[in-house]
């Protein structure tokens, strides 16, 4: 039988990071110990249910929660009545084996190992996964962005993968107050992309937030965020002026990073959705 599934809340950009991790208490008694080190890596064993726990977890469960599972075990996703793999509960304990590949598995939520050591802030410096996501395009990139832990050099392609809504990575870590301030200007520059058309920019984020006083940058970071603000206003112009456009032409605005991109320009300080929508996980 399936207990009641405690269902976790986390802002889904990392602004709450709300993140509880498996929601069993697992004891570790000695006839369970007894159990489990008598397990070879490769046996059924792992997947028996223990006596007595609710939710109902396995072995495997437990070894991974007190770092005891051997060497060569590749069960990892044995799930706990409330769907929760071996992987996650070894991830939530601080426990990943030397290269541990299996980044991509989900919970019954859809919340996949990487996400929980991204919350975590214990990814490998050698992690190279980020593309993972949720049925939303929500990916791993995203979630470290937003935890302040993807690296100022992560190259390109990672802060520029966007979600199902347009919103790349780099904004997620803007929308925070982690985009670090020795970030390349190219990252500056990365705009939110609807249906086609160039929206609010990573700089107009920062600007706009620094100004509200929701986030406090770096002088310099707001300075370069300004430059690089003020170009793509100009680009934007002489594209405009090429096309024949009016000035209440509804082309996307990358001034106003609080506002829809098909919004008429004339409105100003909307709040931004590019990391204010909260997911159940």
């Amino acid at each position: 039988m399936k207990t009641k599934r405690r269902r976790r809340r986390g802002d889904r950009t990392g602004l709450t990071s709300r993140f509880a991790g498996p929601d069993a208490q697992l004891t570790l008694n000695a006839k369970t110990l007894e159990h489990i080190n008598g397990l070879p890596a490769d046996s059924p064993g792992w997947a028996v249910p223990v006596d007595g726990h609710v939710p109902i977890v396995t072995y495997a469960h437990i070894a991974a929660m007190y770092g005891l599972l051997p060497e060569g075990f590749d069960k990892w996703d044995l799930m706990s009545s409330e769907g929760e793999t071996v992987a996650h509960y070894a991830v939530h304990a601080g426990y990943i084996p030397k290269g541990f590949k299996h980044w991509a598995l989900k919970d019954g939520d859809g919340f996949a190992v990487a996400n929980y050591a991204a919350c975590k802030k214990t990814l490998p410096v050698d992690f190279d996964q980020w593309d993972i996501c949720d049925e939303d395009g929500f990916s791993i990139a995203h979630q470290a962005a937003a935890s302040g832990i993807l690296p100022p050099d992560a190259p390109m392609h990672v802060w520029a993968i966007r979600n199902n809504e347009g919103w790349t990575a780099a904004h997620s870590a803007a929308q925070t107050g982690r985009l670090p301030t020795d970030v390349p200007d190219e990252v500056l520059g990365l705009q939110r992309m609807v249906g086609g058309s160039t929206g609010i920019s990573v700089a107009s984020t920062v600007m706009f937030l620094n100004e509200d006083k929701s986030v406090q940058y770096d002088p310099r970071l707001v300075e370069r965020a300004r430059a690089i603000h003020d170009a793509l206003l100009r680009e934007q112009a002489a594209g405009e002026a090429k096309e024949g456009c009016g000035p209440e032409s509804d082309v996307p605005d990358a001034a106003a990073p609080g506002k829809d991109s098909s919004a008429p320009r004339k409105s100003k300080r909307t709040s931004s959705s590019a990391g204010r929508r909260v997911k159940k996980v």
